[in-house]
């Protein structure tokens, strides 16, 4: 791999796309309010090709059966209008409806079992599905709530099925849902369907069509043998990063700005320790890049995707209404709380604000940033609790919108510079963050005890199992590089985190939070100290669940009975400072106690 942001690796090909536009899959007549649509002349006859063994997947192995389907105003129906013809890895489906009604279109896969394209979904069989199970991508979008929706609702990832050892995808980033039901003779089905968006002051889709005489459903569906290859296809070749990512958070950015004296003590500490900063500013500044280009440090510049800074240059207050996006109360649909967030959502669905944000990642890498980092959790949700804003004459979603402008924003980011990259944050990742060169995970293996206003007064808890799921779940996922993000003030703390990785990807992000500018030379200690002293940190947890909690830079305590093994022979002190145990590599915890981890016995103990 090579060093961080340097010479990446770029495979030739592999790319379905068009102008660099991948193409829309889901056509439908605009007058019906629905997605991506191609015009389609009212009459004429459709050729039927049903699926049969000679169209389906050429596997040995492959126990899926497909076939076109067909519902009309709620009654499955015979299939055979229904045209689907096979071309390679792509099967194209095409209907016209014989009168007005209510229609559900598409294709339907059977296999034994069939695993939907989610976080720890399990492969279903027809025993499992005594009702049946409509997950639904990228999102739960039937939900209204404040909670995190990519937490808490099962959703796709990507939007398809695995069945009978192959990828089934529906070639869109729209709003859309799998549905997986019992089958005949023991099988189990999933439904992939064309679906209409709309909006009710929020977005939302539905597979139920209502459409006049003569209308027109096209789907497109692409099979490939891995997640790795569909992505691929998808997305294009990715560059291979490696390295050690940190951002310089000072609090007050959005009032004042570091000057170049301050850019040149962070830098100049960091050199020969982090390969890249993310650079947090209200404005770019091409006075920037070139103090961390001078001691061999990358720099980017951090963006928030599709949102502005509110009472900033960025969106002064007699335009809010102008830039901003309105919620389904009317009031202006902010982050990360609404209506009073810091952050001014926009309704990215208008070209023109695409293209502010566009153009604001052009500017950054003519301004010499090495790339672009954004910011922001997707699907906030308004006071009410509806996603995707009020747009009620909405011709697609946000969630489709914000894709294109991650297409958009790499696309321009390459073609100002080619060795630049687009990096995202992706906490819960869902395909269309594909776009971008990497994303980050900002928070793996530990956990916040207590984030307190000074950095040196925060606490963490790190557990060997917590982000296991994540890794085994999400992570196949991911199109692009994998920065694996680790807090903390304590190195131990986040060495430990970070040596608990089990698929590394040697692309590090780290970091102890925010800090006020007067104590700027203290952060840049703590900082370092947690990218350098990386021969110390605990190396196992029994039982792998157990948490166990940091204070200070060395000082631990568990909830419950638990051993620790560490990288290497340390001291353990108890409460009072008396050395308890002298060159260990194991230790039992005594439930709430304190001890400190010790590269040597303090010298009045030894005396």
């Amino acid at each position: 791999p090579s060093p961080l942001l340097g010479s990446f690796l770029r495979e030739q090909g592999g790319c379905d796309r068009q102008g660099g536009k991948c193409q829309p899959s889901i056509a439908l007549r605009k007058s019906q309010g629905m997605n991506g649509i191609l015009p389609w002349a009212a009459g004429g006859i459709a050729t039927v090709c049903l699926l049969c063994g000679c169209c389906s997947p050429a596997s040995a192995d492959s126990a899926a059966t497909l076939r076109p389907y067909l519902a009309i105003d709620g009654q499955e129906a015979d299939p055979r209008r229904v045209a689907v013809t096979r071309t390679g890895r792509a099967i194209a489906i095409e209907f016209e409806t014989p009168r007005a009604g209510t229609y559900r279109v598409g294709l339907a896969i059977e296999a034994p079992t069939i695993a939907a394209l989610a976080p720890g979904q399990p492969r279903y069989s027809a025993e499992d599905l005594q009702e049946a199970v409509v997950i639904r991508y990228p999102y739960d979008w039937s939900y209204a709530g404040k909670r995190n929706v990519l937490n808490v609702r099962p959703r796709l990832v990507m939007p398809g099925v695995l069945a009978g050892g192959q990828v089934y995808l529906v070639e869109t980033h729209e709003l859309m849902a799998v549905r997986l039901e019992a089958a005949n003779e023991g099988r189990t089905r999933a439904l992939l369907l064309a679906h209409r968006v709309y909006n009710d002051g929020g977005d939302a889709a539905t597979a139920d069509l209502e459409l006049e005489a003569g209308e027109r459903v096209r789907l497109r569906v692409r099979v490939f043998d891995s997640i790795a290859e569909a992505n691929r296809a998808r997305f294009g070749p990715k560059p291979r990063l490696t390295g050690r990512m940190m951002q310089v958070a000072y609090r007050g950015w959005t009032a004042t700005r570091f000057t170049e004296q301050d850019y040149r003590r962070v830098a100049d500490k960091l050199q020969g320790v982090y390969d890249c900063a993310i650079i947090r500013e209200v404005e770019t500044h091409d006075w920037i890049p070139p103090i961390f280009h001078e001691r061999g440090i990358k720099a980017l510049s951090y963006q928030y995707l599709g949102a502005l800074r509110r009472y900033t240059p960025q969106a002064p207050e007699g335009r809010e209404a102008e830039l901003g996006m309105m919620g389904a109360g009317g009031e202006l649909h902010t982050a990360p709380k609404s209506p009073g967030g810091a952050w001014l959502l926009c309704d990215l669905r208008r070209p023109e604000m695409r293209d502010l944000f566009v153009q604001k990642a052009r500017a950054a890498i003519e301004a010499g940033f090495d790339g672009v980092f954004l910011d922001g959790y997707p699907f906030w949700a308004d006071a009410t609790g509806r996603r995707g804003g009020n747009a009620p004459n909405a011709m697609q979603s946000l969630a489709h919108a914000r894709w294109e402008l991650l297409r958009d924003t790499a696309q321009t980011v390459h073609e100002a510079n080619p060795e630049a990259v687009l990096g995202v944050l992706a906490n819960q990742y869902y395909d269309s963050l594909g776009e971008a060169d990497f994303v980050l995970k900002e928070r793996m293996y530990f956990a916040w005890d207590e984030f307190a206003r000074e950095f040196d007064d925060r606490r963490t808890s790190v557990a060997q199992d917590l982000d296991l799921a994540w890794e085994q779940g999400e992570a196949p996922y991911v199109a692009g590089a994998l920065a694996h993000g680790v807090k903390g003030y304590s190195p131990i703390s986040v060495q430990s985190a970070v040596h608990f990785l089990r698929r590394p990807t040697g692309l590090l992000y780290l970091g102890t939070g925010d800090f006020t500018p007067a104590r700027l030379d203290e952060w840049l200690e703590t900082v370092v100290a947690l990218a350098r002293e990386d021969d110390l940190y605990i190396a196992k947890i029994e039982p792998a669940e157990c948490a166990v909690h940091f204070e200070g830079r060395s000082t631990i305590w568990a909830d419950e009975d638990c051993t620790i093994e560490l990288s290497r022979s340390a001291w353990l002190t108890d409460e009072t400072g008396e050395c308890q145990q002298h060159q260990v590599r194991r230790a039992q915890l005594v439930p709430e106690r304190r001890y400190q981890i010790l590269r040597e016995c303090p010298q009045e103990v030894r005396e």
